[in-house]
């Protein structure tokens, strides 16, 4: 006999109020360790409803297409966004400091797994030129999982991919495929100093020195298209780089003055762990 999610929910109903708190409770607590285990299904950590294609059949509606394409497979192109917003802010985050501070007891693939990160793509934000907009899509942000798994090479956090679109792909006007493809063709516009590549000891450099080092780098670039952002203990935290809705090198807004983003004189810069031997 098979149970569907509306008789449960009849029966659920019908429960004494106190028994209806402590089977929430119970299930509360469920989702809770799934989620600490990393054993959430997609469909829950993404606020997508388990009944959706239930009541697409019972509707005789058409359900969205799953995704069956492998993971290997190329996204579409990049193409121009026409949301309401005036650049992007291309946020390149130095993992080494999220590992020492947050990143350390999150663990997972960034910090603890076998290759070891320097810089890498916190996301891509649309921006105003004063503010920006977030959270655009209205409980419709979903992330397929081959888009998921194309990315973690240079984002290597499954829950950061998510995050990122929802709070701010929602709002560039892209679907995540899209969106995710802009940010890779983004992310490989800008080029690395050779300082950065994986620095075994720590460095100690001014955010101008950051800055120049990154003009030396990317020709085409200026002082005026990127600016520093240090953390806590006067760490290196993430370098932004802005861009045009179209997809060119641009000046920054009013959201990237170096002196609201680190006014510190010298930042430690940690260095890349040492990755593992297979």
């Amino acid at each position: 006999m098979r149970i569907r999610n509306s008789d449960i929910l009849r029966i659920f109903r019908r429960l004494p109020p106190k028994v209806q708190l402590g089977v929430g409770a119970v299930a509360i607590v469920a989702i809770g360790a799934l989620w600490f285990t990393g054993n959430l299904p997609d469909e829950l950590e993404q606020g997508r409803s388990f009944t959706s294609a239930e009541t697409h059949r019972q509707t005789g509606a058409r359900a969205p297409q799953r995704e069956t394409e492998a993971a290997s497979a190329k996204p579409r192109p990049a193409r121009t966004s026409d949301a309401p917003f005036d650049y992007y802010v291309l946020a390149l985050s130095w993992s080494p400091t999220y590992c020492e501070d947050a990143g350390r007891k999150r663990g997972g693939q960034q910090c603890s797994g076998p290759r070891p990160y320097a810089f890498v793509l916190h996301g891509l934000w649309p921006q105003f030129r004063k503010g920006w907009p977030e959270n655009c899509g209205k409980g419709r942000a979903w992330v397929p999982k081959q888009t998921i798994s194309r990315m973690l090479d240079i984002m290597p956090s499954r829950g950061l991919i998510i995050h990122e679109y929802k709070k701010h792909g929602t709002c560039s006007g892209l679907d995540a495929d899209g969106y995710f493809a802009l940010s890779r063709d983004l992310y490989n516009k800008v080029r690395i100093p050779p300082v950065f590549i994986r620095p075994e000891r720590a460095l100690s450099m001014s955010p101008q020195d950051i800055e120049k080092a990154f003009l030396r780098a990317n020709p085409r670039m200026n002082a005026s298209m990127l600016a520093v952002a240090c953390g806590r203990k006067s760490r290196l935290k993430e370098v932004r780089v802005c861009f045009s809705k179209d997809g060119k090198l641009a000046s920054c807004g009013i959201n990237e003055t170096q002196r609201r983003l680190c006014s510190r004189n010298n930042l430690r810069i940690p260095p890349v762990r040492p990755g593992r031997r297979s």
